[in-house]
């Protein structure tokens, strides 16, 4: 037997007849929680990059110390930031006190203390079930966040404002729509470093979301980053030869 006889295709699910004859009950509850992809949670507004974050989430291929540890990478499965035995997912993204101070500040807060967490795939259908469209959305970006922060302090030790930071990606990635059929969306954005050289970087993506040119670009200090890198979008449409854009960045 293979894997594409024990799918329901009709209901886009488990067929759940033939799991019951080829498998026990605990090994079914383990596959139940396996996504496909038309039962994936896709009615948020956000770019496609957040659908991979939560898809790795949900595939278990993010580089959590749980993951490092059982391949043998680190020498310890202690949460980095607060020294934890924790090591899972849900510690990094939520439980851990580092994490709980971006959550504490958001309106679902409470959904986060309740939720089920024992498989992240089933917490987000969790999720997903209990909030609206844009609650929902407001959380899957608020996880990226805080996976990003994770990141910034774990190999940055940069010990920045996360909640700011989390209101950031909010404001930013909720807000981000599709341009018009036929045209592009360039979106740009600085980052000011604390030494000399700074990045500005630019996406290019269709009506559909999909994205069709990434690039990052080094520059000295200059009066006016946004500027600087308003200029490097226009140069990156310019150059792959689009001419129906539309131009959009964090402070425009």
């Amino acid at each position: 037997m293979v894997v594409f006889e024990l799918i329901d295709f009709k209901n886009a699910n488990w067929d759940a007849d033939a799991l019951s004859q080829c498998f026990d009950s605990d090994t079914i509850v383990e596959i139940l929680t396996i996504l496909h992809s038309r039962r994936w949670p896709n009615d948020t507004t956000c770019p496609p990059k957040l659908h991979h974050f939560l898809w790795r989430s949900c595939k278990g291929s993010l580089a959590t110390k749980e993951v490092l540890y059982n391949r043998y990478c680190v020498p310890s499965p202690a949460c980095d930031r607060c020294g934890g035995a924790n090591k899972s997912l849900f510690h990094a993204l939520c439980d851990c006190p580092k994490a709980k101070i971006i959550w504490e500040q958001h309106a679902a807060y409470f959904l986060i203390v309740d939720v089920p967490h024992d498989s992240f795939p089933e917490l987000l259908l969790w999720i997903h079930r209990h909030t609206t469209k844009e609650e929902f959305t407001s959380i899957c970006v608020t996880l990226w966040a805080s996976w990003f922060y994770r990141n910034k302090q774990v190999f940055e030790g940069d010990n920045g404002d996360p909640v700011k930071l989390a209101a950031d990606f909010i404001r930013f990635f909720t807000a981000w729509s599709p341009p018009n059929y036929g045209w592009v969306k360039v979106n740009f954005d600085a980052n000011v470093a604390t030494r000399a050289n700074h990045c500005l970087g630019g996406v290019i993506c269709d009506d559909n979301g999909k994205v069709l040119v990434a690039g990052v670009h080094s520059i000295w200090a200059v009066d006016v980053y946004e500027a600087a890198a308003a200029l490097y979008g226009i140069e990156l449409e310019v150059r792959f030869g689009y001419s129906h854009v539309h131009l959009e960045g964090d402070s425009m």
